[in-house]
């Protein structure tokens, strides 16, 4: 077993892809078998194709892509681990690691919970919190309570995640699964949010707003609200002062197209 871990590893920290993806299908097989040591030095090793820029190297992105689906696959088994791996200073790789988290879904919810709970370090809470916006599935919703308070945190990176990760409650969690004090909650950090200094904070509140309306998460009076705020950001009120934020403005577009419905 060593050895063919060690030749896996090899490979995988090859320099072409049509290595690394030999070595990817090698340690698919080896995983199943491994504990202690050898198993936290299989996940390092795949974890480890996450550093690779594929904006600069394009042909190592189905690598990546199925690095991200092989540790996903682990579930709770990896989940320590790669939750660990979230401290890391390299963006791009602690990209990966929450995209992959999120594709966990089921088996990741709990967990990150608790660790963005037992951390106080503002870069790695950001990075949880959209670990949980990449959850498709209805169990993201156990996390409403702390997506909301997330969206009142003065960081500003943890407001954006979080912003964005309540509109996909509203997308993958029906509204009649949701408490609706919950639900006004919800609504309320969303509506603070449309007057976030950052536009790309205002902008994710609007379109989160308008999957709350499509998703049948809002009262009529709430629907009116954020059609009175969609329109004021376009500049069709009196005082024809829209925000200056191109990005705000298309999505208050997507908003009133999606109160339409």
């Amino acid at each position: 077993m060593e050895v063919k871990l060690k030749r896996a590893i090899e490979k995988i920290e090859a320099g072409d892809p049509a290595t690394i993806s030999s070595g990817l299908a090698e340690m698919e097989t080896l995983l199943p078998g491994l504990d202690g040591s050898g198993y936290d030095q299989a996940i390092a090793a795949v974890a480890g194709l996450f550093y690779t820029d594929p904006y600069d190297l394009p042909d190592f992105k189905p690598a990546i892509d199925k690095a991200s689906e092989l540790l996903a696959a682990q579930g709770r088994k990896a989940l320590k681990l790669m939750i660990r791996m979230l401290s890391d200073a390299d963006l791009k790789f602690v990209f990966n690691v929450s995209r992959t988290l999120g594709r966990m879904g089921t088996e990741a919810i709990d967990r990150l919970i608790h660790a963005y709970e037992d951390t106080y370090d503002t870069s790695t809470r950001a990075f949880i919190i959209y670990a949980i916006g990449k959850i498709r599935h209805p169990v993201i919703a156990e996390a409403s309570a702390l997506l909301v308070g997330a969206a009142l945190d003065p960081g500003r990176d943890i407001r954006d995640s979080a912003v964005r990760a309540i509109g996909k409650i509203a997308e993958f969690a029906p509204a009649t699964g949701v408490d609706s004090r919950e639900r006004k909650q919800m609504v309320e950090v969303l509506k603070k949010a449309m007057g976030d200094e950052v536009p790309a904070i205002r902008a994710k509140a609007v379109r989160s707003m308008a999957k709350m309306a499509s998703h049948g998460y809002l009262t009529a009076e709430q629907r009116d609200d954020l059609a009175q705020h969609a329109h004021r950001m376009l500049g069709h009120d009196e005082a024809f002062n829209w925000d200056l934020a191109y990005i705000v403005r298309k999505e208050a577009e997507f908003a009133l197209k999606e109160l339409e419905k």
